[in-house]
């Protein structure tokens, strides 16, 4: 009977404050709040208190260890799912009349249960106790069993509640009348919740007699003395002053001192929190709102925490992050014993478990056809409606897998939510609960539908911002990996440059010859390899204004540094035909020799059984509004087919065989268009191959 009262329990029933919830709310907003500070306002209430301890105890976490503080369930649960829940909290607040516990009662319940946590802090803090925030912990949660039945069992406890006013007459009432306690509830509560044993016992032996605890644990014996001296008259012999003495050989004056520390504590936490005493003795009971009013609040509590939901689910980065924050907050809205996600595979039709965050991988062997009748998975997505097993007609209840999943849970139902949108399809939302929440279940359906389709909606908007930076990151490695080919390419020149000048230099310096113009090129392409290097590193380096050069000058320098190692060992004869009155182009002798260093690769190339090379440089016809020079670097080679000439400047384009990939001379158009020049190029078979280079001269301001 004790856990059929614990199963009719659910924690949004529960009633916190609503000025801590306010002032709770406001500084989850505030950029400065530390987890210190968010534990010490939460611990001022003592509903808040345990669903903070109760979700992050509970089996979604898979903790080994149990969460024993309130400070360590907000790092576990993190500063939005602890913000969702407070709003939560607030707004079962605002909807529930508390099954008719009016404002005054409730404050009742409130200060009396703040009060024994501050008196346990003290007397442990006095008694040397190792956790003072322990004492605390349990001393605010001591009365929780009394919330749990009005929440179970409504207008017939709060009648109880009112008609007995001494705790041993109310306890005799409810082991008479319920066949529990209210410290037995609170104590299957908080082992029902994972809490830690010496909490639980706490809770449960707050009211036995003081002989009886006399040798149990301290933390027992700190709960039932500040309860006791909490309940405390300004009376010589107080029995609560007894209860201190014999428990911890405090003298009456000591027990006094520390009970009005703790009530002067009690009053600004009530100021604080504009927590108005003065009424509390009003026993009048609230007047309930009518059904029009419950329909406004209930549409206005689904608006709130789809919106909350939806703020809390924008940041994730991976879906495995969103799935996780998705089963969090469904723990934390709808408080099912068990939760999980079925993915649908559009290519085999099989909705497949889906393990999120440390869940049991076997859920991922758990495979379901799309097909009607097999499960009550199944049909939730083919009726795209919210199937459960509470309803007797569910023929599909029946079905192996759903009571094998029963069995997984532990639950007596699972409640189905199909998870999609208009353009998407996610797969199944299960969440297990156990019998006795059927009642209330009608009331879940219309907020969950909207929590399903912002479910599917997250997922989708996800999955397109992966798709896009994926796409992203594929055209920037693409991008970056063309760039480093380019100037792999670009730097191989000037390094076969060296090594025929340094080929030279023995030759020269065996002899005595002079090296000057040698050491000069040298000189000269290392700093242009530097350059190529640099640009690697830093290419923004590249988007600079062009230099100035002199084309006849630069063209006369390469062909000379060029003869050794490209022009000599061919039998190349190289002409020239420079026009010494050319205006300079512009653009800078590092990218201009890059230019032209590959057209005269690409023409000894061709002529590699000897030839003529004639490089020539002219103003460009038709050039009058804007200068242009002409450059031709004409072969006396084989020439090129017409289909080699169709893509001769595309990447991979080759006419020399496989071992080239033919990158030169798409490199090669790719500096001209730069320089904002063109490139073409004349071949005839037989004849030989002219490339034309026109490139733009400085401009000279009219």
């Amino acid at each position: 009977m004790q856990e059929t009262i614990i199963e009719e329990i659910e924690l949004s029933r529960l009633p916190a404050m609503p000025e801590v919830l306010t002032r709770l709310i406001q500084e989850l907003h505030n950029e400065k709040l530390n987890m210190t500070d968010l534990a010490e306002l939460i611990l001022q209430d003592s509903a808040l208190s345990i669903k903070v301890l109760a979700v992050a105890n509970s089996s979604f976490y898979n903790r080994r260890t149990p969460c024993d503080s309130v400070a360590q369930g907000i790092n576990l649960l993190g500063l939005k799912m602890v913000k969702l829940l407070a709003v939560n909290a607030a707004m079962q607040q605002f909807l529930r009349e508390c099954a008719g516990l009016t404002p005054a009662a409730f404050a009742r319940f409130w200060h009396h249960a703040v009060l024994t946590a501050l008196v346990g802090k003290a007397i442990a803090q006095a008694i040397g106790y190792p956790r003072p925030d322990e004492a605390y912990l349990a001393g605010l949660l001591h009365d929780i069993g009394q919330l749990a039945l009005l929440a179970g069992k409504g207008d017939g406890y709060r009648k109880l509640l009112e008609a007995c006013a001494e705790e041993e007459a109310l306890i005799e009432q409810e082991r008479r009348i319920y066949g529990i306690t209210h410290p037995e509830a609170g104590a299957l509560l908080a082992e029902y919740w994972r809490m830690q044993p010496l909490v639980s016992d706490a809770i449960r032996h707050h009211h036995v007699p003081v002989a009886q605890v006399y040798n149990a644990t301290e933390l027992v014996k700190l709960v039932n003395a500040a309860n006791a001296i909490a309940h405390m008259e300004a009376a010589d012999n107080h029995p609560a002053l007894v209860v201190a003495r014999n428990l911890f050989g405090l003298p009456a004056a000591e027990t006094r001192r520390l009970r009005e520390k703790a009530e002067a504590q009690m009053d600004i936490i009530a100021m604080v929190n504009a927590v108005d005493m003065r009424h509390a003795d009003d026993h009048h009971a609230a007047t309930p709102a009518d059904a029009a009013h419950d329909r406004l609040q209930a549409e206005l509590h689904a608006t709130v925490m789809l919106s909350l939901l939806q703020e809390s689910l924008a940041p994730a980065a991976s879906e495995d992050e969103l799935l996780a924050s998705l089963l969090q907050a469904a723990h934390l809205l709808f408080e099912p014993r068990e939760v999980m996600l079925f993915a649908w595979d559009a290519d085999t039709n099989l909705l497949s478990g889906r393990p999120v965050w440390g869940q049991d991988e076997a859920l991922a062997r758990i495979r379901l056809p799309l097909e009607t009748g097999r499960s009550l998975i199944a049909d939730a997505l083919l009726q795209n409606a919210v199937t459960h097993s509470f309803d007797p007609a569910a023929i599909t209840a029946r079905s192996m897998t759903d009571q094998q999943l029963l069995h997984m849970t532990g639950a007596q139902g699972l409640y189905c939510v199909p998870l999609h949108n208009q353009h998407f399809v996610y797969g199944v939302l299960l969440l297990a609960y156990p019998a006795a929440v059927q009642q209330r279940a009608e009331a879940r359906l219309r907020f969950i539908g909207g929590f399903a389709r912002q479910a599917a909606d997250a997922v989708l908007a996800l999955r397109g911002r992966l798709q896009q930076a994926t796409l992203q990151s594929a055209l920037q490695e693409q991008t970056y990996r063309e760039q480093a080919r380019r100037l792999v390419h670009e730097a191989n020149n000037p390094l076969a440059i060296l090594k025929n000048y340094l080929a030279t230099l023995d030759y020269k310096l065996a002899d005595s010859q002079p090296v000057a113009k040698e050491l000069q090129v040298l000189r000269e392409e290392i700093d242009r390899v530097s350059g190529i290097i640099r640009r690697l590193a830093h290419p923004e380096e590249a988007a600079g204004g062009p230099a100035v050069s002199a084309i006849d000058s630069m063209l006369r320098d390469l062909v000379a540094v060029c003869d050794t190692a490209l022009f000599v060992p061919r039998h190349i004869r190289v002409e020239l035909q420079l026009d010494e009155r050319l205006p300079p182009v512009a653009a800078d002798a590092g990218r201009l020799k890059q230019i032209f260093i590959n057209l005269f690769k690409n023409a000894a190339e061709a002529m590699s059984e000897g030839g003529t090379l004639k490089v020539s440089a002219s103003l460009a016809v038709g050039s009058a509004q804007k200068q242009s020079v002409l450059v031709s670097v004409a072969d006396s080679g084989p020439g090129m087919p017409r289909e080699v000439l169709a893509q001769l400047f595309a990447p991979m384009q080759t006419t020399k065989g496989s071992g080239n990939a033919g990158l030169g001379l798409s490199i090669t158009a790719g500096l001209v268009a730069e320089l904002g020049g063109t490139i073409t190029c004349r071949s005839s078979s037989g004849v030989g191959t002219v490339f034309d280079v026109v490139l733009p001269c400085q401009h000279t301001p009219a």
